[in-house]
């Protein structure tokens, strides 16, 4: 990373107007901030060694801090510079996503779609920070936007002219940046959450019937517990128990210690003996 930061400050030094050098700044600045974060998660002390110098939990988290200033400060004089470069907001709003402001986020994702109204993917970023916020019908609108972008345009491969994605081809997918059907996953797992929000269950269980079981290239990283609990509330909605508990058993299968899985098989098993004692 230092080496990185010497030659965006050499291009700085070359051309103090580069949009590019001070976003790269911005860049390492996240990620040593992150790096650090790393630190204060997963040590059970009041003190840790970095390399060969030692630190404290406060002296982190100042410096966590600091760098997220600093990445926030330069992210912003990139865009001064350059306004109109959508790529500048792509990478502030991940790092608002990082820092969870997910208002922030969704501001930056929609300036992305000011500037190029067919981005599909600014549409599935902005829906999903919109549905972390808590404003699922704007979030609806954007999935179903992306939906249809997907679906309609012409990306060089017949099968985005679809009208119904086969689910077959779903399940096979290899995930590429640049292949919009990767992100079909993100779609219709963001739309069931709208729904689930809005409390429409038969539309939610509707779209996490497509996703569950089904490794998602995009969230790399998430707990694939996760669909199944969301999937197991939407049948305690519907007043499906048993399918609420299968889903519940599932996730603990994937996650035994998942807490929105147990907390929810608790409160399941619960149900269904009320509901044997009214029988």
């Amino acid at each position: 990373m230092n080496l990185a930061k010497q030659d965006y400050q050499k291009a700085i030094e070359l051309n103090s107007n580069c949009a590019e050098a001070y976003c790269g700044l911005g860049e390492v600045a996240r990620v040593q901030g992150y790096e650090l974060s790393i630190y204060l998660k997963i040590t059970p002390f009041g003190w840790f060694l970095i390399g060969n110098e030692q630190f404290n939990k406060e002296k982190v988290a100042h410096s966590v801090k600091q760098a997220k200033n600093e990445a926030a400060t330069l992210y912003q004089q990139a865009i001064n510079l350059a306004p109109d470069n959508k790529n500048l907001y792509y990478t502030r709003a991940r790092f608002y996503e990082d820092i969870e402001l997910y208002t922030f986020a969704a501001e930056d994702w929609s300036k992305v779609i000011e500037l190029d109204s067919n981005d599909f993917y600014a549409y599935v970023k902005r829906g999903v920070n919109l549905n972390n916020s808590q404003d699922y019908v704007s979030a609806l609108q954007d999935f179903n936007k992306a939906l249809d972008l997907i679906q309609t345009q012409d990306y060089g491969n017949a099968t985005y002219l679809e009208k119904e994605i086969n689910p077959k081809y779903m399940r096979e997918i290899k995930f590429s940046y640049y292949d919009p059907n990767s992100y079909l996953l993100t779609i219709y797992e963001g739309r069931a959450d709208a729904y689930l929000g809005l409390k429409e269950y038969e539309k939610a269980l509707e779209d996490f019937n497509k996703v569950v079981g089904r490794k998602n290239p995009v969230i790399v990283r998430r707990n694939p517990a996760v669909v199944y609990c969301k999937r197991a509330q939407v049948y305690e909605a519907l007043e499906q128990p048993a399918r609420a508990l299968a889903d519940y058993n599932r996730a603990l299968e994937i996650d035994k210690k998942y807490k929105p899985a147990k907390e929810g098989k608790k409160r399941t098993e619960k149900a269904a003996k009320n509901l044997a004692k009214l029988r």
